[in-house]
């Protein structure tokens, strides 16, 4: 499982900044329902589910 960086874990919904969304859309090509692992790069790690996916944001 590939895993992306989010500053903000701390509620249910957030989004990818705009590099991680880069790599997540292009580079990777997942598209909506693709499930990840998310870390705040101190420790904390979150499966998810990418639930809204645009051009330039992955929710």
């Amino acid at each position: 499982m590939h895993l992306f960086f989010s500053p903000d874990l701390s509620s249910s919904e957030f989004y990818l900044p705009e590099e991680e969304t880069h790599h997540f859309i292009h580079v990777l090509r997942f598209s909506q329902g693709k499930q990840i692992e998310v870390t705040d790069g101190m420790g904390t790690r979150a499966l998810c589910e990418a639930i809204q996916v645009s051009k330039n944001k992955c929710y």
